[in-house]
């Protein structure tokens, strides 16, 4: 049983990992263009695309470790440092300090620590479960063309 904020996060993760419609361009798109130019790239030039491919795998981390923390947290700013630990603790990283500047709490002196992060272990593990399922997710090659693939070309 999933919480309602981590159960919507899960489908918006779930509809980045399908082709963009209207014009949007998802994480899958980003992907998959940049593996087409790996594939297209010289020898000289797929050092580059590769590491071109790296990055976008390590923005969708970074986009499913700020969305889970968002969904989880709310309005607590607890901190940086707070948040750092706690993500460390379910995901293994933590997302860079100016990534975390969002978390501080503007009224507190620059010293000031908030408060710990006091969430169920059942959510937490949720959260870390969430993560894991699908930090991967963009790797897995696209289903082939057909009705299926229409609700899950990369499944989980």
């Amino acid at each position: 049983m999933s919480s309602p904020p981590l159960r919507a996060l899960e489908r918006e993760f779930r509809r980045q990992l399908l082709p963009g419609v209207g014009g949007l361009t998802t994480y899958a798109d980003r992907y998959d263009a940049q593996l087409q130019r790996l594939r297209e790239a010289t020898p000289v030039q797929a050092k580059a695309e590769f590491a071109r491919l790296g990055g976008v795998v390590k923005s969708w981390r970074q986009y499913l470790k700020q969305g889970i923390t968002l969904a989880v947290l709310g309005s607590i700013r607890p901190g940086r440092e707070h948040v750092r630990k706690w993500q460390l603790d379910r995901f293994g990283q933590s997302q860079t300090s100016a990534h975390l500047r969002q978390f501080a709490d503007e009224a507190r002196a620059g010293g000031g620590r908030g408060d710990e992060i006091r969430l169920s272990p059942a959510l937490n593990d949720e959260c870390a479960a969430l993560f894991r399922r699908y930090k991967d997710a963009l790797k897995r090659p696209p289903a082939p063309a057909g009705p299926s693939s229409a609700i899950s070309p990369r499944p989980g």
